[in-house]
């Protein structure tokens, strides 16, 4: 994937807000840069839903997966990890185990 970097200010010290833009499917990402308690830290947070999934992908576990990957965008790591737990559990559900 290919991105463009627009820059809100010229300085790269925290707050940074910045636009990104895939020449590939046009998807807007917006990236945050900011001081947190362990550091210096992003975020990256995409104009469209999904991104881990396929087009074969059951529509349960699709919402799982997506809110899976809006959790890590913005470091809630805990709770990406019961969302993948969802979709894992939703998947093998529909798969009678």
């Amino acid at each position: 994937m290919y991105i463009f970097l627009k820059l809100n200010n010229a300085s790269a010290d925290p707050p940074l807000l910045a636009t990104l833009k895939c020449v590939q499917c046009d998807t807007i990402f917006t990236a945050v840069l900011y001081r947190s308690p362990e550091g210096v830290s992003l975020a990256v947070l995409p104009s469209t839903y999904g991104g881990l999934t396929t087009p074969h992908t059951p529509i349960g576990v699709a919402y799982y997966l997506d809110q899976a990957q809006r959790a890590k965008a913005v470091g809630a790591h805990s709770a990406a990890v019961a969302m993948f737990r969802g979709a894992l559990e939703h998947l093998l559900f529909e798969q009678g185990l």
